[in-house]
């Protein structure tokens, strides 16, 4: 028996209870098909049992709790997660977690949406910053937050509030979990949250940011060349070479938090990982 199938079919069950109306518990089913159908079109004009305009109104304008299914979906990730390394004890698979930032682009009105629809890279309607625990074949949402405008809380900031949700559980074991983001969240606030968090970080970075050298990343021809951004006091390993000809604005670079030792009969101390 495929391992996803009864794993699937409890979350699926556990999600349906959050809905205590039969109306919304069955416009909500409809569209969870929608998702699982694997088309990757999950638009409401593919549904056959409820009409698009029935699952248009329940999304944007029905009153259902999304504390509590997300409260479901945390439970659900600290009961699995476990499970799987509980039954791979020396294999277990490494934690990442992966911060995105999600634009869904709206037109025309939405009198309740007000306080959340702003224009952000040229995009208009809702910004959710959204984690995801990412452990074997496991893909699992975590938590969401709503980016409010300019003014408020970036989206940097909002993903280290995130980040701080996460059970200790989850981050211990000899292993250290790996944040992974794209370019929209390099910078020095970030990723030293990150590391002091006791997180590694593989993020991407501008090809222009500058080297305590005075170069550029972009200047690093070498996979895996370690280098030194100005602002940040940790090493940060570049993972792939930006070609700008091609297109390409950013790279990726791992930074991952050290600590001193001493090195015995030496006298001298040498960064090593923890």
């Amino acid at each position: 028996m495929n391992p996803k199938e009864p794993r699937s079919r409890r979350l699926y069950s556990d999600i349906l209870t959050c809905f205590s109306r039969a109306q919304h518990r069955a416009s909500f089913e409809v569209f969870l098909d929608l998702l699982l159908d694997g088309s990757g079109r999950p638009l409401p004009e593919r549904a056959t049992v409820k009409s698009p305009a029935a699952i248009s109104r329940f999304l944007n304008h029905a009153a259902w709790q999304t504390r509590q299914l997300c409260r479901v979906m945390r439970q659900h990730a600290l009961q699995l997660l476990p499970d799987e390394w509980r039954l791979r004890p020396h294999q277990r698979p490494r934690l990442d977690l992966l911060v995105d930032l999600t634009s869904l682009e709206k037109s025309g009105k939405f009198a309740d949406l007000d306080d959340w629809m702003h224009t952000f890279n040229s995009v208009h309607g809702v910004h959710l910053v959204v984690l995801y625990l990412c452990c074997g074949q496991l893909r699992l949402p975590w938590a969401v937050q709503v980016w409010r405008g300019k003014g408020t809380p970036s989206p940097a900031q909002l993903a280290l509030k995130l980040l701080r949700t996460v059970a200790r559980l989850l981050l211990s074991g000899r292993r250290r979990p790996r944040l992974h983001a794209d370019g929209g969240f390099e910078s020095v606030e970030f990723i030293q949250g990150v590391l002091a968090q006791g997180l590694d970080i593989v993020v991407g970075v501008r090809c222009t940011r500058k080297l305590e050298d005075g170069r550029q990343v972009q200047d690093l021809m070498v996979r895996g060349s370690l280098v030194k951004p100005c602002g940040l006091d940790q090493i940060m390993c570049l993972l792939g070479v930006a070609l700008p000809e091609q297109g390409a604005r950013t790279t990726l670079c791992h930074v991952q938090r050290q600590s001193r030792r001493r090195v015995s009969g030496t006298g001298r101390e040498r960064a090593l990982e923890d």
